[in-house]
């Protein structure tokens, strides 16, 4: 055993020269989960991250604009809108056009003298070609305060013709309905899950992808060393040639938990990512490590060179990547192919693992650190056969 130590520290000062594992390992990893966070982060906000930026302009100063006004507030303090107000209609086309924002609502002088009389009446919406999406939000708020006073009128005209008001008194009738609350609203009701935020996800699936290239430097390492003509130097050493393979694969896990640990705490600091309870969120990366180190032994254990094993481990990876959901969320589901080959990639687990101690405990970990030490035991005695191999050729 004391030589694999010995074998395994001469490797991580190799390792700790190659800028190369620092770039794999950490940097890149934690650069592209970062991008990808910035991109897409904000969507586990409950309106999407969204904000549409518009323009308000009430020439009206009667008792349609205020209610107009009311609902647009009411817009701007849910998160939807940001409004811009201007004193005419001109301001408000101007800053359409200067890209001040993407749309603007207009409500001429004498709307609600037109609303109270019965007579034709409209709310112009102006929008910028550029932005169709934030047009069409005006446009429909527009078309939804435009429904509300017609349904008023509507009231104020049966109430006339059952009796119970005055002519006098449709335009007031049908302004204090156009101004109701609604019968029913859809509120967000924010329920407890266990389920990742994104930046969360994102940087778990990265650092395991990534973990899986320095995972499968005990071959690489050992492959290098055989062109290079030191490995023949080693087994010709009074020490057991499993020492060989076993100082290198102890290496290889070193360097990949520092790399995930170091990931998870940097996401931390710089991302507000959550991965729970410490010690389970360690106990995770731990097993997660010895998952990859034996699936990637068998992925370039069959390699003649380095370069070859390279390029079949870099395979696997990716392909272990797509399965486990790294790249592309797969659908749920608990029947199929798809989901027997999900359940076979240690990305899978971990995730899974993390999901589990997010609003539990450690020991919640466990079930996915036993299934991840499993995929290890297996694909690692069976690396460990193929890498034997590697030793005699």
């Amino acid at each position: 055993m004391r030589a694999a130590w010995l074998i395994a520290l001469n490797d991580l000062r190799q390792n700790v020269r190659s800028k190369s594992i620092f770039i794999i390992g950490f940097v890149a990893p934690l650069t592209l989960a970062f991008i990808l966070n910035l991109v897409f982060g904000d969507l586990d906000e409950p309106d999407g991250g969204l904000t549409f930026d518009v323009g308000l302009a009430i020439v009206d100063d009667g008792p349609t604009g205020q209610g107009f006004a009311s609902v647009v507030e009411e817009l701007s303090a849910g998160g939807l809108v940001e409004v811009t107000r201007f004193d005419d209609a001109d301001a408000a086309r101007a800053a359409v056009d200067d890209g001040e924002v993407s749309a603007s609502w207009i409500l001429p002088a004498g709307l609600s003298d037109a609303v109270q009389a019965g007579a034709a009446a409209e709310i112009t919406v102006v929008g910028d070609v550029d932005a169709q999406t934030t047009a069409s939000v005006a446009r429909a708020v527009a078309d939804g305060y435009a429904s509300s006073v017609a349904s008023g009128r509507l009231a104020g005209l049966v109430a006339f013709d059952a009796g119970v008001a005055g002519l006098e008194d449709i335009g007031a009738i049908a302004q204090e309905i156009s101004q109701a609350p609604p019968l029913a609203t859809l509120a967000p009701i924010e329920a407890e899950t266990d389920e990742l935020d994104s930046a969360t996800e994102m940087m778990a699936g990265m650092a395991v992808f990534f973990m899986l290239f320095t995972a499968g430097m005990p071959v690489l390492s050992t492959l290098g060393e055989r062109q290079q003509g030191t490995l023949s130097r080693l087994l010709a050493a009074p020490i057991p040639a499993a020492a060989v393979s076993a100082g290198k694969t102890i290496a290889g896990m070193i360097v990949s938990v520092i790399s995930l640990v170091a990931l998870m705490l940097a996401s931390t600091l710089i991302m507000d990512t959550e991965w729970g309870p410490p010690l389970g969120a360690l106990l995770l990366a731990v097993c997660a490590v010895v998952a990859a180190t034996g699936v990637m032994s068998i992925a370039g254990a069959t390699a003649r060179t380095a370069e070859q094993a390279g390029a079949a481990q870099s395979v696997v990876a990716v392909s272990i990547g797509f399965l486990g959901g790294t790249f592309v969320p797969l659908p749920s589901s608990d029947e199929g192919l798809l989901s027997v080959l999900e359940r076979l990639t240690p990305n899978q687990w971990f995730l899974q693992g993390l999901e589990a101690i997010t609003d539990g405990g450690a020991a919640d970990a466990i079930p996915a650190a036993i299934a991840l030490l499993v995929m290890g035991a297996v694909t690692g005695a069976v690396g460990l056969l193929l890498a034997r191999s590697v030793l005699r050729r």
